[in-house]
């Protein structure tokens, strides 16, 4: 049986949401990091939630374009990725917060997310559409 047919052949992925989503997380990281009183802590949950929403759309969409002919795997593949690092993430910050406080767990993904990435170019197959 041969696989669907769709048209996204002409999506390119970009590389702006991510970035920007990347700075908006970096920054609230380092918001929470930084405000002493406990009242900025809901309006900037609410901005990470958001940037790390356009985050995660876009690499899902990232993966489901790789090959579009493995489209199902690709994208449980990216889920069990994703859900196996949240368990094993919060575990290590669980413990991180437990040993060294709130300092680690917050500063570091806000000094590690805007780091350059290697790599680089279009990540979609070409001639699988």
């Amino acid at each position: 049986m041969r696989p669907a047919q769709h048209s996204t052949s002409n999506l390119q992925p970009t590389h702006v949401t991510p970035t920007l989503s990347q700075a908006r997380i970096s920054a609230t990281f380092a918001g929470l990091w930084l405000s002493p009183p406990p009242w900025p802590a809901g309006p900037l949950a609410l901005l990470l939630g958001f940037g790390t929403c356009l985050f995660h759309n876009t690499l899902q969409t990232h993966a489901a374009q790789m090959v579009p002919a493995f489209r199902g795997s690709a994208v449980a593949l990216f889920s069990c990725c994703l859900f196996g690092g949240q368990a094993i993430g919060v575990s290590i910050a669980g413990y991180t917060f437990d040993r060294m406080g709130y300092t680690p767990v917050l500063l570091v993904p806000a000094l590690a997310l805007p780091l350059p990435r290697t790599g680089g170019g279009s990540h979609v197959a070409s001639g699988c559409a």
